[in-house]
């Protein structure tokens, strides 16, 4: 971090993180996984999002916790979100906010108990509002105490929990 903490790490949208800022956000959001959902070394957790710039910060938040991350295609069909939930047995999946539709719709038939919702505009420099989360998903959680994976000024992803 001496050397390259302060270069930008990845660019999105007008807006840089630098390396240190995406290591003290990953280590946040590894330290949320296992204080807030419990997640043992080898748990699995889904991420279903673009490439956007919360996507790497979850991404080394997982591994600095100990968990497995398991990529879930945003443009995945019902029955392949259903078929893949399952088959992954994961409790906890960080998804974009503009497909929660489809997890609404399959959140019955898997073990999901966590959803941790991220907007296009988390972690920006642009001061936009995200679109809403599918209301199946709102209505069926609870926000914690605080988001996992927050940068002070900017957006932040909405944690949630599955009630």
């Amino acid at each position: 971090m001496a050397t390259w903490g302060d270069k930008p790490a990845f660019h999105c949208l007008h807006t840089d993180l630098t390396f240190a800022e995406v290591d003290r956000l990953s280590r946040d959001v590894a330290a949320w996984l296992q204080t807030e959902t419990g997640l043992m070394k080898g748990d699995r957790v889904a991420v279903m999002m673009p490439n956007l710039l919360v996507h790497p910060v979850i991404s080394f938040g997982i591994i600095h916790a100990g968990g497995v991350q398991v990529n879930f295609s945003p443009l995945y069909t019902l029955r392949e979100l259903a078929h893949q939930l399952n088959d992954a047995g994961v409790e906890t999946i960080f998804i974009f906010n503009q497909v929660t539709p489809t997890l609404a719709a399959v959140l019955e038939q898997n073990g999901v108990r966590t959803i941790v919702t991220s907007g296009l505009f988390d972690l920006c420099d642009l001061q936009a509002s995200n679109p809403p989360v599918h209301p199946d998903v709102a209505s069926r959680a609870r926000p914690p105490t605080a988001g996992p994976c927050g940068r002070a000024g900017h957006g932040v992803p909405s944690a949630r929990y599955h009630a």
